[in-house]
C-alpha cells in the first residue's frame, strides 16, 4: 500500500506540492500506525477483559479497517481515473 500511494501522490500532485502531500501522507500513517496497536490493546483489555483474547481483539481492529479502506479504495477508483485522463489531456495540450 505504501509504494502505491507514493506514487499515486507524484502521479497526481503538482510538483511544487508534492513534498508537502508526501509529508502528510508518512504522518498519517505514522499516526495510524501507533494508533493501530493501541486501539487492539484497548480492545483486549477494556472490550473482552482478558489478555488471551488478544486474536479477538485484532480481528475486532483488523476487519474493519479493511473493509473501509477496500470500499473508500473501490468508491475512490473512478475519481482517480477521471483526474489521471485530465491530467494526460492536460499534458497532450501542453506538447
Amino acid at each position: 500500500a505504501y509504494a502505491s500511494a507514493t506514487a499515486i501522490i507524484q502521479d497526481m500532485v503538482p510538483a511544487p506540492l508534492r513534498g508537502r502531500t508526501t509529508a502528510l501522507w508518512y504522518l498519517v500513517t505514522a499516526i495510524g500506525n501507533g494508533a493501530g496497536p493501541l486501539a487492539t490493546a484497548a480492545g483486549t483489555q477494556f472490550v473482552f477483559h482478558d489478555p488471551a483474547s488478544l486474536p479477538y481483539a485484532i480481528l475486532l481492529m483488523g476487519v474493519p479497517s479493511v473493509v473501509l479502506s477496500l470500499t473508500l479504495s473501490i468508491i475512490a477508483i473512478p475519481s482517480y481515473d477521471r483526474a489521471r485522463q485530465a491530467a494526460a489531456q492536460l499534458n497532450e495540450n501542453r506538447a
